[in-house]
């Protein structure tokens, strides 16, 4: 047990630079329009979904509180854009989630989760993005019979 918590904190220590290089090598790609298909925050399947480190952002960040409060106003807002677009898919609902939340980035309600990403030199993208796909699936657990 000693062992591992030894390794485990020097492994953890050596392995956060890293994943704060591969965070700022993705979003250079994505500035200059370069498709990433791996993102840390997401993880890739059917569907997708957000990573624990995606997962970690969004509650770190004070995000899955905002969502938390807002829930009902959110999905509301949600569901009037997705009726624009009817009949619509599962997938229209993630891609719309996530076009959603990403919309909010400039509202001052995420003024908390711009100010953590700036402390963390992290793109606020890479924490709404992963949260759009939460807001996915309360919205899906809402409306089941819209085809999955």
């Amino acid at each position: 047990m000693v062992l591992y918590i030894t390794f485990h904190k020097k492994l953890h220590k050596h392995l956060n630079p890293i994943k704060n290089a591969i965070v700022e090598i993705q979003t250079i790609f994505r500035q200059n329009d370069i498709s990433i298909h791996h993102d840390i925050t997401e993880t890739r399947g059917s569907p997708l979904r957000p990573t624990e480190y995606g997962l970690t952002l969004i509650s770190a960040s004070g995000l899955k509180k905002i969502m938390v409060d807002n829930k009902e106003k959110f999905l509301q807002e949600l569901d009037e854009i997705l009726k624009r677009n009817s009949p619509i898919t599962s997938y229209d609902v993630q891609e719309k989630a996530r076009e959603f939340i990403i919309g909010y980035k400039d509202d001052k309600l995420m003024n908390p989760v711009k100010l953590y990403a700036f402390k963390e030199g992290i793109s606020v993208e890479s924490i709404l993005r992963p949260a759009g796909l939460i807001l996915r699936d309360e919205y899906l657990e809402k409306h089941p019979k819209i085809r999955r």
